[in-house]
């Protein structure tokens, strides 16, 4: 680590004012624009940090936080096996070995199954202090051992107490749950036309990055601006995951960029694809071993069979996701995972990775699920696949319960029948009854074939929370805050108004929104080719479709109405009485339709 110093003729003090500090995948840098930045940044600049997380490495006391056990300094421990290898291939002639290992290098010892980029040639066996990672960090990433305890998670308020005043704010929003990802609670810190918008992974939404462009840019620029006043051109879609954007992205990122985030919504994912992006960009990025198979799986690939194309896409994908695992920040799907700002250098530029928070400083619904569960939960589904208007649809009616898991608990009225299109990752159960769904897990023991319907514990029902769902026309989304959402739409003839109910355990938070596919595809117009309005049932047959605009005049997203009785009808009367001030009837005579569709929605 070095160190350089400056005097300033004005201050009449010593400040640094550029430090430079070798880490595995390259050199980090800061630049120390005031007082306030430096007091901030030097607590994780001058202490070595964990690699994964970035929090203080301590190897003292195993019981606090950054314990970690210094590397050995003896040998590297080999195999018997490859001690024999190496023995044998040293007596074989040069034309031998070539031939054996079926490469242009002779001096090579080892064959690799897959080979890490170049970065990887400049480390060595015995690691740096930016190699080390916390006895946590280990324990999670390779025996997938979780604490509560050691997984904490902060406020946007504590977050934000940390970023230096002149630090750029990039801000990753999940698209699954969008806009329960977006909390105007940043809006404090920065100008929205100030901050730089990711709207992560769309890989879940759209098929391609071709139209994850076309009409995922589109909406979410239409909504950050029209609804916060964002620049549009500070908002960008992108995936992590298969690194969608990542160029476009890495030249318009300010320097001194913080990620910000909230807990699971990408923001490490995102990095690694941006240090994998640039990485890919460098001469010789493929060893000679490498570029030999790369080159005979494309000859193989000239007459375009399938199956040499897969192939070739699934080495690609392991060099990828070997590098990922090797370099940049941890990533986990427990939330809470990073504890301390990570510095990187992205073509030239000082990107920070910054602890993701959380709305009430809770895990949420995370508190209830195993860990294996949660990992399953957090891969989501295509929304391309299962929300889409021609998508495979279940219907509730009469009373029913339909349920996800335990993670919620939704009651649909007598006399109405709904279709529900499930766009979270894990199957749906239906009860007859809320009292039979709560009977059968606080007996769990006694129902093992109904072992498999619930992901949660029985301490999920200590304190069930019953919300009403704001009265609705047409089909809306019932948005599970880091999971998902349902898509719902009420069919047949209502014979009341009485509402829709969801028990959500507490800390879980859920919301309603327009169906989010409307915006982000091609959908039905309810018009003919000629323009002519058509009946309902004829949509799908003769109406043509096309891409619904965000014109930021009507709600998009409404809170869920809470219940103080058991007369619903009179608890949204009420409710709405009390927001405006002023009397507000919903009763068995109220009508909804286009006009008065939003009137009983809450704004978020």
């Amino acid at each position: 680590m070095v160190l350089l110093y400056k005097r300033s003729a004005m201050l009449g003090r010593i400040r640094p004012f550029v430090r430079y500090s070798v880490f595995r995948a390259g050199t980090y840098r800061t630049l120390f624009t005031s007082p306030y930045r430096m007091q901030v940044s030097l607590i994780y600049n001058l202490f070595a940090t964990c690699i994964s997380c970035g929090i203080k490495l301590q190897n003292e006391n195993p019981l606090k936080p950054g314990f970690y056990r210094p590397p050995s300094a003896g040998p590297k421990l080999v195999k018997p096996e490859d001690e024999s290898f190496n023995r044998l291939m040293d007596g074989l002639l040069m034309e031998d070995r070539k031939l054996l290992l079926n490469s242009s290098d002779a001096t090579a010892t080892l064959p690799q199954s897959v080979t890490v980029p170049t970065a990887a040639a400049t480390t060595t066996n015995t690691k740096k202090e930016g190699d080390i990672q916390c006895i946590r960090c280990r324990e999670a990433m390779y025996k997938s051992n979780f604490s509560w305890d050691e997984l904490p998670v902060e406020s946007i308020d504590k977050i934000m107490s940390t970023i230096p005043p002149d630090g750029n704010i990039v801000y990753i929003v999940n698209a699954v749950d969008f806009p329960f990802s977006l909390n105007r609670l940043i809006f404090k810190y920065r100008n929205p036309s100030q901050i730089t918008f990711l709207v992560t992974k769309c890989d879940l939404l759209f098929p391609s990055a071709q139209l994850g462009n076309r009409y995922g840019t589109t909406f979410f620029k239409d909504y950050l601006s029209r609804t916060h006043g964002a620049d549009p051109e500070k908002v960008f879609v992108t995936s992590g995951m298969i690194d969608w954007n990542m160029k476009d992205i890495i030249k318009a990122l300010p320097d001194n960029s913080y990620m910000v985030g909230g807990v699971n919504s990408g923001k490490s994912t995102v990095i690694k694809s941006l240090l994998y992006t640039m990485e890919k960009s460098k001469p010789n990025y493929l060893s000679s071993k490498q570029q030999t198979k790369l080159e005979k799986q494309q000859d193989r690939m000239i007459n375009s069979n399938v199956a040499n194309r897969h192939q070739h896409t699934k080495s690609q994908r392991k060099v990828e996701q070997k590098f990922k695992m090797t370099y940049g920040p941890g990533t986990s799907y427990m939330p809470g995972f990073t504890r301390g700002h990570i510095v990187h250098d992205i073509d030239g530029k000082t990107i920070v990775d910054v602890p993701g928070f959380s709305a009430n400083e809770t895990h949420g619904i995370y508190g209830y699920l195993d860990p294996s569960t949660i990992k399953t939960l957090s891969k989501g589904v295509k929304v391309h696949k299962r929300g889409m208007y021609d998508s495979r649809y279940e219907s509730v009616r009469n009373g029913q319960v339909l349920t996800i898991g335990g993670l919620f608990y939704l009651a649909t009225p007598q006399n109405a029948v709904y279709q529900i299109k499930n766009c979270i990752n894990h199957k749906f159960h239906v009860f007859n009854s809320m009292d039979k769904a709560i009977s059968i897990l606080q007996s769990i023991e006694k129902n093992k074939a109904l072992e498999n319907v619930f992901l949660v514990n029985k301490q999920s029902l200590d304190k069930l929370q019953k919300f009403i769902i704001p009265p609705f026309y047409g089909s809306i989304d019932l948005v599970i805050k880091n999971l998902g959402h349902l898509n719902i739409t009420p069919t047949g003839k209502k014979i009341d108004n009485e509402p829709l109910v969801i028990y959500l355990p507490e800390g879980v938070e859920a919301i309603i929104r327009q169906p989010l596919t409307r915006y982000i595809t091609r959908s039905l117009a309810g018009r003919d080719k000629n323009g002519n309005p058509l009946r309902k049932e004829l949509w799908k047959s003769k109406s043509v479709t096309h891409l619904q605009r965000f014109n930021g005049t009507t709600p998009f997203a409404s809170l869920l109405i809470p219940s103080t009785g058991s007369d619903n009808l009179q608890c949204i009367s009420e409710y709405h009485s009390k927001l405006n001030d002023t009397p507000i009837t919903y009763d068995n005579n109220t009508h909804l339709d286009e006009s008065n569709k939003y009137k009983y929605w809450v704004n978020i």
